[in-house]
């Protein structure tokens, strides 16, 4: 397999730099300050998605409920 030098130094400079910037924003952070940052990313993730579920289902029976209405009012 012949792979170009050129694509090869150019993926490796890219995986060199997202490293630095990720590394940059972790390092500096303690374990507990992960821990909590991504427990409450979970926590909200877990709490919007059952609320997003009820109004989409809440506002999808409002059309249908609409229509029944003004069918019984003519």
């Amino acid at each position: 397999m012949n792979h170009d030098p050129h694509v090869v130094d150019r993926a490796r400079v890219i995986a060199e730099i997202f490293d630095e910037v990720v590394n940059g924003f972790f390092e500096p952070m303690g374990w507990t300050a992960l821990i909590f940052t991504l427990m409450s990313a979970s926590a909200g993730i877990l709490l919007v998605y059952p609320l997003l579920s009820v109004y989409r289902v809440q506002h999808a029976e409002e059309p249908a409920l609409n229509a029944r209405l003004h069918r019984q009012d003519h």
